[in-house]
Order: C-alpha cells, then structure tokens, then sequence
C-alpha cells in the first residue's frame, strides 16, 4: 500500500501549533512504516508535511519506499529543476528508505496527477485546504481518479470546506468516532488512529472505479435466473415442495437485484456505491422474508385444509398457480423490502399474541 503525503505548516501559525506540526507528522510517518505502508511525497522543503513524514518514518528504520514525485516543467530554468532532486542529499540519514525518483514534464498542476495515481490512498495534515493551492487540487482531484482521501481534522482542517464535503463519506463508512478523536491538539495514539482509518479507507474505498464488466456480470446473472425460473416452472421436480422454495428462492434474488441496482443508480446521500455492498444485506433479509412469508402460507392453507396434503400440489395447475402468486410476493417483497417486512412482523405477532397485543399466558 502506498499513501500519498500532502500538507504543509502555515505561515500564520504561532509556534507551537509548527512545533505540534512537525511532531505529528514524524509520528505519523513511523507508524506509517511500522505499518509497511510507503510513501509518495513530492518535496522536501522546510514547512511541509512531505519532509516531516519522510523524518518519521526515516526514524522507525523499517524498510519502506519512498516515491518521490516532483516535477521538470519545460523552459529556462529546465536544468535547475533536473538537479533538484528532494532527500537525495539525507539518503544516508534514512538508510531504511529506498528512494525512487519520478520526474514527469510539466508544472506542479500536472505533477500532482502523477503523484495520486502512484498512490492508493491520500493523507492531508495541515496546509490551507480553502484556497486555491495545490493540496485544494489535490485533494478534490483523488476521488475522480478513484483514490480515497483521508483529511485530518486538525490543525484547522476540520473547519474547511473540503473536510465538509468529504465528512459524509467518513459518515456513512462509520468513520465518525475515530475522525472525532483526531480533532484539537495531536495526541500520541492519534497516528495510531490514522493508520486504522487509512487502511480501513483503502479496503472500503468509496471512489473505487468500477469494472465495466460489473453491468454485464449482472445482466448475465440475471438472464440465467430467469431461465432457471421458467424452467423449474414448466418442469418442476416430483417433489414439488423443493421446485416451490426454487422458485421463490430465484424471485427473491430477482427482486432484491432490482432493488440494489435500483439504489446504486440514484447515488442518493447513503446510497450504496456498488452492488457488493448493497446486495449481501438486502439478499439475506429478502431470503428470511420470503421464508416467513410461505410459512405463512403454509400455516394457513394447514388452517383451511386441517393438514399438509395440498404441499404435495397434487395437481399440477395448482402448483402452476400457487407458484406464480408465491414468485409474485417474493419479487414483491424484495423490492419492498422494509414494508413486506413490517407487515409480516405485523402477521407474526398477531399469531403470537392472539390479536391482542400481548402474548397470552396460560395460567392454570
């Protein structure tokens, strides 16, 4: 895994808050390293987070990469930037890194496209995210190209308005108590903290790009279902029973397909990113449902017919038609999910209780 470093100190800090700085970020870089995560970094000037990291995760001498992403943009001074080459003067200082140097053409505006893509995840500390500077470019432009952002919200940078638009997605990843913990003055376990959120971040990433095979897996899924459907339809089993659950079992999946792909495509606040996070959840709860809801039908049809003899569906047209009202509610029920779900609560405890809202207790 590879973090990509971006912040810096402010000019207006006093300092202490710079002192604070500079010790956050050497702690977060040797945790960094203890957590064999490398480093993208793109200077070493004094003030910014990129150098203080590198000095951290320098003194944990764990052997880790160091990225160095800097840019040669074209004109006279060509030569001057080709010379600059950032911490290859302190290799020796940090014999645990190993250094690789990638120049690319072009200004510091082009170069930081470079730098989020040599990364999996991007980690901002300090700097001032509110203007236009490149850690307000670099931070906006990590999640078109499918990397996470992980904003720390100290130093000032919980208040701005990137944290703002970013805080949601920390929201809805259950991010919140920890995000809350790393506010108001660094603490020791604070780079504890960011390590955790960070590999977290990275395994949930919400920005991840999707395959363009994703919409053809689904429609394929979703052809086989229905043949499987028709053909247990038209030749079921002899025992009938277990052609009944296949069938309701296929229109649950049929429904609760509907339902996800439904959901990811209104990219709502909240709405799941993808189908495999949408679907495992609603899949099981539309299979216990769809369970419920043919006990019920069982339970009633036992009330009608005082036994179990219509479960062999002795003729096949009421197989036919218990199977279409039965594939029906399946599909019914997973697309409406919460609502057949509360109804058969609703059913349920009326049967516990009797009708009268409380269970009845026989006394003798």
């Amino acid at each position: 895994m590879r973090a990509l470093i971006i912040g810096s100190a402010l000019p207006e800090w006093p300092e202490t808050t710079t002192e604070s700085f500079r010790s956050a970020c050497r702690a977060l870089g040797r945790e960094l390293a203890r957590a064999a995560i490398d480093l993208v970094v793109g200077s070493n000037t004094k003030g910014t987070s990129d150098l203080y990291v590198v000095e951290g995760a320098g003194s944990a001498k764990v052997p880790i990469e160091v990225i160095v992403c800097k840019p040669e943009p074209d004109g006279p001074d060509l030569e001057v930037w080709r010379k600059w080459r950032p911490f290859t003067e302190r290799e020796a200082d940090f014999p645990s890194l190993s250094f690789e140097q990638r120049p690319a053409s072009g200004a510091w505006s082009s170069i930081r496209l470079h730098q989020i893509l040599a990364a999996d995840v991007v980690i901002v500390i300090g700097g001032n995210l509110d203007s236009e500077c490149g850690e307000s470019q670099t931070t906006y432009s990590a999640p078109v190209l499918g990397r996470p952002v992980l904003i720390i919200p100290a130093y000032g940078a919980g208040a701005t308005r990137p944290y703002a638009r970013f805080e949601k997605d920390y929201e809805r990843l259950g991010f919140r108590s920890r995000m809350n913990q790393l506010e108001g003055d660094w603490a020791g376990a604070h780079a504890e903290t960011v390590v955790e959120l960070v590999k977290d971040l990275v395994a949930k990433n919400p920005y991840k790009t999707k395959s363009k095979w994703d919409g053809t897996i689904t429609l394929a899924g979703v052809v086989l279902l229905l043949v499987a459907w028709t053909t247990v339809f038209i030749y079921p089993l002899r025992q009938k029973i277990i052609s009944f659950f296949l069938l309701l079992g296929i229109s649950v999946v049929l429904g609760t397909l509907l339902r996800s792909t439904h959901l990811v495509g209104s990219g709502g606040e909240g709405a799941p990113r993808s189908l495999p996070e949408s679907l495992p959840r609603r899949l099981s709860a539309g299979l216990v449902l769809g369970f419920g809801l043919a006990l019920l039908y069982f339970a009633g049809g036992s009330v009608i017919n005082g036994n179990f003899k219509f479960m062999t569906f002795p003729n096949p047209e009421d197989f036919q038609r218990v199977s279409v009202t039965m594939s029906f509610l399946g599909l019914g029920a997973a697309i409406l999910l919460e609502e057949a779900t509360a109804r058969l609560v609703a059913s349920l405890r009326s049967v516990v209780t009797g009708g009268t809202g409380e269970k009845r207790i026989s006394r003798k």
